[in-house]
């Protein structure tokens, strides 16, 4: 509302001042072509006529140039302000949620000025509540941050990860006057990672041909409606027809440019629609039954709705096909449960909670995906019980150590204690932490493990074969199982596969 009544104050005194100006000048220009007997009283009208047509009523002039109608102008402001409200709207959930990090939507027709930034994660510093970073120090918000030397980045309190500022962005012409650019909140190791979101070679040089049409085409348009309104307010019938004429013919490039436009976003849509289809069919119905699974939780918010649907969309399509084959609709039991969330195998029910598991640091969802892990190794016919699966991990675990024992010399404790220094970072290590954990008798304590009394060799199978399923739909964990356990990994797979046929 500021922005709004602020702006279109500063339009009316430029709107006075201008058409005062405006109308001195062509009035000045015409009598002194009446006057010297140049032209008839018809023709001086319409020269006059002609420069305000021409000139519209241009209230705004910037430092470049560039002069705005009052429509141009006002649409613009209101547009700004819209999304600025919008922008801040969402920043102010982001700081309850406390996830400053966003990313800028990949769209068919971004501009040139926003094309840097699209697909790139940043620390929302505007509107979210992020924190700037000199030299990876803190700064206080009070404090301009270009008064110290050194480099200013944004650092994710979940993972500690540093990402640019989004300030910086705006700073570089980002959120533009007229832009259709916005972002939207990233959830890391759940969204669709930034280099999935960034454009190909021949994704760029498509934009910058329909940008080049677009710009044409308002260009023509605006070349259209200049002379219609020459060809409208004309006495001299030869002028009407005149300018008449041009009108027609710019409106024609016009439509020319949009039907180009207009083909070019049509044959990508079509291309990308295909491809989508044949890619996957069953990828699509396996998402819809697992939203119609999700919609009839009634104990589920919005948010984490979001946050489920959009990991399982991610997630491979074998461990998609397992969820929707064995996984009934009322599968949690208490979804606001505060003791340790479990599956019990006897009432084949998951208790867990989910205000929890939305804000867990091992990764948004992660015991949901875990706990049903569970539930489809018990409906599918126990399939961590297969001896090859737990000799398989026993096996890798040892490989590991003795190649650290061998390389560096160590003794079986020291590599132990190697180990553990490697698995520190929660969102990161936690599942193979555990298993390590297991896979030791309880001597390999990283960032995640159970009590030592808790762990047989069926246990150990069976939170390897959780830790697994959860990691189908968290990139940065599956590569961790990959890391250390890749024919285990392998292993599982195939098992999840077999049971789903």
């Amino acid at each position: 509302m500021n922005a709004t009544v602020s702006d279109m104050s500063k339009a009316e005194y430029s709107i006075l001042r201008h058409t005062d100006d405006q109308y001195r000048q062509i009035i000045f220009n015409a009598q002194v072509y009446a006057n010297t007997g140049a032209g008839t009283y018809e023709k001086a009208v319409d020269m006059a006529t002609k420069d305000f047509l021409k000139a519209g009523i241009n209230s705004i002039q910037y430092k470049n140039g560039s002069r705005h109608t009052i429509e141009e102008y006002s649409r613009m402001a209101l547009q700004t302000a819209m999304k600025r409200a919008y922008l801040q709207g969402e920043g102010e959930k982001r700081k309850e949620f406390g996830i400053p990090t966003v990313i800028l939507k990949k769209r068919t027709c971004a501009c040139p000025k926003c094309l840097p930034f699209v697909g790139k994660v940043f620390i929302d510093d505007v509107w979210s509540g992020g924190e700037a970073y000199i030299n990876g120090e803190n700064k206080n918000k009070s404090l301009n941050a270009r008064a110290y030397d050194g480099v200013l980045t944004g650092k994710s309190p979940i993972t500690g990860i540093e990402y640019p500022l989004l300030s910086q962005a705006i700073s570089l012409g980002l959120y533009h006057p007229n832009c259709r650019d916005t972002h939207s909140t990233y959830y890391e190791g759940i969204s669709t990672p930034p280099e999935d979101s960034t454009y190909t070679v021949e994704e760029l040089d498509e934009i910058a041909e329909t940008y080049k049409a677009e710009q044409q085409q308002s260009y023509c348009e605006n070349q259209a409606d200049r002379y219609h309104r020459l060809s409208k307010y004309n006495l001299d019938s030869d002028n009407k027809r005149m300018y008449g004429a041009r009108a027609t013919a710019w409106d024609n490039k016009a439509k020319q440019y949009k039907k180009s436009v207009s083909q070019s976003n049509n044959d990508k849509n079509l291309v990308e629609t295909v491809e989508n289809r044949q890619k996957d069919d069953i990828m699509e119905s396996e998402l819809g039954k697992f939203k119609k699974r999700l919609q009839a939780d009634t104990g589920m918010s919005k948010e984490y709705y979001a946050v489920v649907k959009e990991r399982f969309s991610h997630s491979s399509d074998v461990s998609k096909k397992a969820f929707n084959k064995f996984v009934p609709n009322d599968s949690v039991i208490d979804s606001n449960y505060t003791g340790t969330p479990h599956y019990d195998p006897f009432a084949k029910k998951v208790s867990m909670h989910y205000g929890a598991d939305f804000c867990d640091p091992r990764g948004q969802g992660d015991t949901f995906f875990h706990e049903h892990g569970h539930m489809i190794d018990d409906l599918a016919g126990n399939l961590s019980g297969n001896p090859d699966f737990y000799n398989s991990l026993q096996k890798e675990k040892s490989e590991f150590v003795a190649n650290l024992i061998k390389t560096n010399g160590m003794k079986i404790d020291e590599a132990y204690r190697y180990i553990e220094s490697q698995l520190s970072d929660v969102r990161q290590h936690s599942a193979v932490s555990d298993i390590f954990n297991g896979l030791s008798a309880g001597r390999i304590k990283g960032c995640g493990y159970h009590d030592d009394d808790y762990w047989t060799t069926k246990r150990v199978a069976q939170e390897a074969f959780a830790h697994m399923f959860e990691a189908q739909s968290d990139k940065i964990r599956y590569a961790e199982m990959q890391k250390y356990f890749p024919k285990s990994l392998k292993l599982f797979e195939d098992m999840l596969g077999g049971a789903i046929k």
